[in-house]
């Protein structure tokens, strides 16, 4: 994970204060006519009616007048990348702070999107959504939410090597998060499959046998993914200690498969025994 310290550039005033300085951000860029109409919304959303609370005491007003915000968000918008940064800051804060834990993911969703979409930009997209990740709760949900638009942006951009990802690190990050053990399996699968694309294969095959292993024998699933994690490593020549992958439990899966085989033979076998299995089963390494 990219190590990240937020940046809050527009993170003093009154909440009225700050929407403004949000707004103006936003309008950066538009003619004066279109300016002004795209600012309206957002100062009558300001106005406290007469006997009503103001808005700095009313929550369900707030989070209507930064609904309004997210709303209107295209991109990463026009500024340095401090200031864009700072933008994003604040507005984060507001959205963890204003709206319940249920409904996060909902309002995160396109705001990411914006961020992410586009091309380009890497490291300050990167850093944008670390800073999210990082205000977010260590055990929340929201964090493999945000987890897998970093690897989407990376993996784009062929920049895997930007987010410093190591298993280790990974695997204490599934152990932190309140999420269900398919969800963890599929992060580990797209880690595996983000590093195979950006041609990292000897960190693919890692990433491939921790989801191997993260996977229960009665899933649907165990059997192929152990396949898959055979045929990587007889495709792969750097791979020479067969260990690991026998030692995964789903093995006992396999062991009547001809790759099972083609391994010992790797192991324990010699060249008369490779001919033997490739006059059987030659059209069998196609297939993975």
């Amino acid at each position: 994970m990219v190590k990240s310290d937020a940046t809050f550039i527009f993170g003093d005033g009154t909440f009225e204060e700050q929407v403004q300085e949000l707004v103006n951000y936003l309008t950066r860029g538009l003619p004066e006519d279109a300016r002004i109409a795209f600012i309206r919304p957002f100062q009558e959303s300001l106005l406290t009616a007469e006997g009503k609370l103001p808005i700095s005491q009313d929550k369900n007003r707030q989070r209507k007048t930064i609904t309004l915000v997210l709303g209107v968000v295209k991109g990463l918008g026009e500024g340095s990348d401090k200031e864009i940064e700072g933008f994003f800051n604040l507005l984060f804060a507001h959205v963890l702070t204003l709206f319940p834990e249920e409904s996060l993911k909902e309002q995160l969703a396109p705001l990411i999107h914006e961020i992410t979409s586009g091309p380009g930009q890497t490291a300050l997209k990167c850093r944008i959504l670390s800073n999210l990740f990082n205000i977010i709760h260590r055990r929340s949900p929201l964090r493999l939410q945000v987890y897998r638009a970093l690897l989407s942006v990376a993996e784009a951009e062929d920049d895997m090597d930007s987010l410093g990802i190591t298993l280790q690190e990974v695997k204490r990050l599934l152990f932190e998060w309140d999420v269900p053990q398919e969800d963890k399996s599929e992060l580990l699968k797209s880690l595996s499959d983000a590093f195979s694309t950006t041609g990292q294969v000897d960190k693919a095959y890692e990433f491939l046998l921790a989801y191997v292993a993260s996977l229960p024998p009665s899933s649907t699933l165990t059997e192929s993914a152990t396949l898959a994690a055979f045929g990587t490593a007889i495709r792969n020549p750097s791979i020479l200690d067969f260990d690991p992958l026998l030692s995964l439990e789903s093995t006992n899966l396999i062991k009547g498969h001809p790759l099972f085989a083609l391994v010992q033979v790797f192991i324990r076998g010699g060249f008369s025994d490779l001919e033997g299995w490739l006059a059987q089963n030659s059209s069998i390494l196609n297939e993975f």
